[in-house]
């Protein structure tokens, strides 16, 4: 909160924040809307991809039908079986396709998906019913009970070719097989009573008539009647009106229906999501540019730490840098200070990070309400690091505003310690090795390079060694000094 506070104190910082909470949002929003219609779009997919695969099974099983009843051929049998597996498969996918949420017109076009499995599935047990029944009926004329029905016919016409004189005989009998071939092409009931009246007149007249092997003719003749209306019954139940093809039909019908309105949603519903899909892709662009102004965002607040430290907002190491390099080509008299916290670990380990941050922007203010006025840079390298360089100013005077700034930082920081702490200067607690010992109270040295007039250093790296130097020294002392003449 304190950083935020700080940086509120600066309009451009202000403006930064309010730029990175708006892209964030702009951000969210966006990234929002692309899952949502990739969302759509997925759903959308996999109902388009279904109902493609729904409309070739259904194809297959017409065509499996329509051949198997014209041909016979058991081999459409394993053709059957293989799109019964892949039906079964996509009811499978469908029924384990589970989403948080669907939009209302997802959802009906859904419903008729699934209405359209159900229909296949339906469909698909009428197919094997149609497969029995007609393997039952005889797939050829000498299986099944079409090659019962013929056994039978050709044991009864064997009989009568020993009685060929008999006319009315013969006549009867004809019309039992055109009765017979009457109601294997139309399936009409009529037929079979046709055939049952003929049938009854035939025995009749048998019984008049003198011939011999009477018994073995009526016998034959009865076997006749029972596989014709064996056939008949397995032939009605397929082919009469309310029989298993009939059935079939009726579901061609209702699949045909509900898959054009099935279609229709679809055509209906993608209109919507095409448009959901060029916001999705706006959004993308968006997010694009989001992304590209975010990073160009980054990059000057990285610029800008480098410029200002974010927590003091004082000088930063880009111009802490290109101010030492002017300082020590310069002619004229100048100081630099480097201030350095002692014992800011063990106070950050005891009072925690936010006690510390308050320190270092205590100590930042009280820097530039001593130096800050006066002409001098005042520059934070980071942490508890500071560094103040002056030209053409009094050193015993800079010394004592030092001292002054010191005194000011210790009476600062003592307001966090306890009564026997600042008496005895010293707080115990553990160290970074579990180890219970004593650590001085909080306070600041500094470490000044003084550099007399006209004299210019080309070597920085030297000047960072003899800080580094005078830092070791200054822990000891809280100020030390070097001249450089």
């Amino acid at each position: 909160m304190m950083v935020v506070m700080k940086l509120m104190k600066r309009n451009v910082r202000i403006n930064y924040l309010i730029v990175s909470y708006t892209l964030s949002v702009a951000l969210l929003i966006s990234a929002g809307l692309m899952i949502y219609s990739f969302y759509l779009s997925s759903m959308y997919s996999n109902i388009q991809e279904s109902s493609v695969k729904l409309k070739q099974i259904y194809e297959r099983y017409t065509a499996i039908k329509y051949t198997f009843l014209y041909t016979g051929d058991l081999k459409l049998k394993e053709e059957l079986k293989r799109y019964c597996h892949k039906c079964k498969m996509l009811q499978k996918e469908y029924l384990h396709e589970e989403y948080t949420y669907k939009p209302q017109a997802i959802d009906v076009m859904d419903r008729r998906l699934f209405a359209l499995i159900t229909l296949l599935e339906e469909y698909k047990g009428k197919l094997e019913e149609i497969f029995e029944l007609k393997q039952q009926l005889g797939v050829n004329h000498k299986e099944g009970l079409y090659g019962r029905l013929r056994q039978s016919i050709h044991k009864v016409e064997k009989e009568f070719l020993r009685h060929q004189g008999s006319i009315e005989l013969s006549y009867y009998m004809l019309k039992l097989r055109r009765h017979e071939k009457d109601f294997m092409l139309r399936g009409l009931k009529k037929y079979i009573d046709s055939f049952d009246d003929d049938y009854n007149r035939l025995v009749e007249l048998i019984e008049d008539a003198n011939i011999t092997y009477k018994t073995k003719l009526k016998y034959n003749l009865r076997n006749y009647h029972r596989e014709f209306h064996s056939f008949c019954d397995i032939h009605r139940q397929l082919f009469k009106e309310s029989g298993t093809v009939s059935q079939t039909q009726t579901l061609e019908e209702q699949f045909g229906n509900t898959y054009a309105i099935f279609i229709h949603d679809i055509k209906k519903t993608q209109r919507p999501i095409a448009t959901t899909m060029k916001y999705a892709i706006l959004s993308a662009l968006l997010l694009l540019i989001g992304l590209i102004v975010a990073l160009l965002w980054i990059r000057g607040e990285l610029k800008y730490a480098k410029e200002i430290n974010p927590l003091t907002q004082l000088n930063g190491n880009n111009r802490i840098n290109k101010y030492l390099h002017h300082l020590l080509k310069h002619h004229k008299d100048r100081m630099i200070i480097y201030f350095d916290f002692d014992n800011f670990k063990p106070f950050n380990d005891h009072f925690g990070f936010e006690k510390g941050d308050e320190a270092i922007l205590f100590f930042s203010k009280l820097l530039k309400e001593t130096f800050g006025q006066k002409g001098y840079f005042i520059g934070h390298i980071g942490g508890d690091d500071f560094i103040v360089m002056v030209e053409n100013a009094h050193f015993d005077k800079v010394v004592t505003e030092i001292q002054n700034t010191q005194q000011a930082f210790v009476a600062y920081t003592q307001t966090f310690y306890s009564d026997e702490a600042k008496q005895r200067g010293k707080i115990l607690m553990k160290d970074r090795f579990g180890v219970e010992r004593e650590f001085e109270i909080l306070s600041v040295s500094a470490a000044v390079i003084h550099i007399r007039e006209n004299l210019i250093i080309l070597d920085e790296q030297s000047i960072g060694e003899l800080i580094a130097m005078l830092k070791k020294s200054a822990k000891i002392t809280k100020l030390s000094v070097a001249s450089i003449l």
